[in-house]
C-alpha cells in the first residue's frame, strides 16, 4: 500500500466492530449457502455491489499484486477505484482503499455508522448457519458500501477463500481474472489442481470476459470448460506487452501479474499505449523492504511451495541476494515439508519462531521438522519462540546485515510491530 502510517483510531473502530462477529467457517451450512446469505445482507444494504464497474480476481498467489496493478492504473487513468483485498497485514484499512490509498477518516467512519444501522436487526433463519453475520461477509459488504457512498467508478474485489462459495461472488464483473493456482486449503477446496481450480472458476458468469495467467495445465483445462459452459471469453496472458512493463528487479511472479493486469486493462479501458512502472511500488508483506538499526529487512508472506520458491528467486536477483539469515514462521495446516525443502540450504542461518494473534504457530514444532529435513551442518538451525528474541538473534548472527522474514503474513505483522517498538 502506498500510505500505510501504522495504526489509526480509526482502524481501531473497524477492528472492534468486525472482530465482535464470529470469523467465517471453511465447512458446513455456512459455507454452502455463503451466497444466499450474502445475497440477503446486500439487499438489506440496497444491493451497493451494483453501483460500479466490478472486476473480480481469484487464485493461489498473486491475486493481491494483480488487482493492485489494476487499480492503481485505472486510477492514473483519472477513474476512481475501490480495491478490496485480504488478509489486511498491519492495519484493517488496507482492506479498502482508493488503489491502495487510504480513504478519508470521515468516509471509512460514515460507511461504519451506515452498516450498523442497516444491519442491527439482520439475522438469517437457521437453515442457512449462524444467525449473526461474520467477519469475512461484513468485510465484504463494508467494501461495496464504502465504495457505493464514496462514488467509485470501478471496484477490483480479489476473492478471499476460493471463489464459488466465496462471500465476494455475489457480483457480475465485467471482467473476471484467475491468478496462479496451487494446492492451497486443500481442506476445503480440494485436494487436487483440478478441484482447487473448480472452485475458483466458480467465480466466472455467463457472457463476461476472462483473464486467466493460472499457469498448471489441469487448472486451465477446467477454466477453458467453465468459460465455455458460460459463454465467457477467455483471455490467456502473453508477452506482447512486455515491454511496456517496468519491474524494480527481475522477478517472473511480478511479470506474471503485471501481464494480466496489462491485459485486463486493455480490455476495460482499450488504452493499448501505457507503460505499467513498478519501481516504486510498495504492497505490504509483498517483498517489502524494512530498514530497522543499520539492518535491511525483506518481508514477504509468502506461505505456499510455489510463492516460496518465487520469493526466493526474486530475492537472488534483487539488490538484497546476500541475505544470509531468515526468520521463519508457519501456520498450522500449511505445506510445512514442502516449503523447508524450498528453502534447505538458501540461508546460512535459519531462525525458526511463533507466530501470536489470531493465527498462532508452534515454533516448537516446526522447528524439530526443520532438523530433520534441512542439513544442520549447512545450515546453523536455532528456535526462538519469541518474536523479539528471534530479530535480535537474526541481527547478531546476519554477516550480510540482511535479513529475510518469510512464511506467513501474521508473522510479517509480528515483526513489523517489533521494528517500529525498537525504533520509538
Amino acid at each position: 500500500m502506498d500510505n500505510i502510517d501504522g495504526m489509526h483510531f480509526v482502524s481501531d473502530e473497524l477492528d472492534n466492530f468486525f472482530n465482535s462477529y464470529a470469523p467465517s467457517m471453511g465447512s458446513g451450512l455456512l459455507r454452502d449457502n455463503r451466497l444466499r446469505r450474502m445475497e440477503i445482507i446486500l439487499q438489506c444494504l440496497g444491493n451497493p455491489e451494483r453501483s460500479f464497474i466490478s472486476v473480480h480476481v481469484a487464485g493461489s498467489k498473486g491475486k493481491g499484486t494483480t488487482s493492485y496493478i489494476v487499480s492503481r492504473e485505472l486510477e492514473r487513468d483519472g477513474l476512481k477505484c475501490g480495491l478490496y483485498s485480504s488478509p489486511h497485514v498491519y492495519d484493517v484499512r488496507e482492506r479498502f482503499t482508493i488503489s491502495g490509498k487510504f480513504f478519508s477518516d470521515s468516509d471509512y467512519l460514515n460507511a461504519l455508522d451506515s452498516l450498523r444501522k442497516r444491519i442491527e436487526r439482520l439475522s438469517f433463519p437457521s437453515s442457512l448457519g449462524p444467525d449473526l453475520p461474520t467477519t469475512f461477509e461484513l468485510y465484504t459488504a463494508y467494501a461495496y458500501l464504502l465504495f457505493n457512498e464514496c462514488g467509485m467508478d470501478y471496484g477490483v474485489i480479489e476473492t478471499g477463500l476460493g471463489g464459488r462459495l466465496d462471500a465476494t461472488n455475489t457480483i457480475l464483473p465485467r471482467l473476471a481474472m484467475i491468478t496462479h493456482i496451487e494446492l492451497e486449503h486443500t481442506e476445503v477446496l480440494g485436494s487436487t489442481i483440478a478441484q482447487i481450480a473448480e472452485e475458483k472458476a466458480g467465480i466466472i458468469k455467463r457472457g463476461i470476459s476472462v483473464i486467466s495467467s493460472s499457469g498448471q495445465a489441469d487448472a486451465e483445462r477446467v477454466i477453458e470448460s467453465r468459460c465455455k459452459e458460460m459463454g465467457a471469453d477467455l483471455i490467456r496472458c502473453d508477452d506482447e506487452y512486455d515491454s511496456s512493463i517496468i519491474l524494480p528487479y527481475p522477478s517472473p511472479a511480478l511479470l506474471e501479474n503485471s501481464r494480466a493486469a496489462y491485459r485486463a486493462l486493455l480490455l476495460l479501458t482499450g488504452k493499448s499505449d501505457r507503460t505499467i512502472d513498478l519501481r516504486n511500488m510498495r504492497m505490504a508483506a509483498r517483498f517489502e523492504h524494512m530498514h530497522c538499526s543499520s539492518y535491511d529487512y525483506i518481508v514477504d508472506g509468502a506461505h505456499t511451495k510455489d510463492s516460496v520458491s518465487s520469493f526466493i528467486s526474486t530475492l537472488d536477483s534483487s539488490p538484497f541476494s546476500l541475505s544470509d539469515t531468515l526468520i521463519f514462521s508457519l501456520i498450522e495446516g500449511k505445506e510445512l515439508n514442502l516449503i523447508l525443502k524450498g528453502i534447505d540450504r538458501r540461508f546460512k542461518n535459519l531462525i525458526v519462531t511463533s507466530i501470536s494473534g489470531w493465527k498462532r504457530s508452534s515454533g516448537e514444532q516446526i522447528f524439530r521438522r526443520s532438523l530433520e529435513l534441512i542439513d544442520s551442518k549447512e545450515v546453523n538451525i536455532t528456535l526462538c519462540p519469541r518474536i523479539d528474541d528471534a530479530i535480535r538473534e537474526a541481527e547478531r548472527i546476519s554477516e550480510s546485515r540482511i535479513i529475510s522474514v518469510l512464511g506467513s503474513f501474521y508473522l510479517a505483522s509480528n515483526v513489523k510491530e517489533e521494528l517500529e517498538r525498537r525504533e520509538r
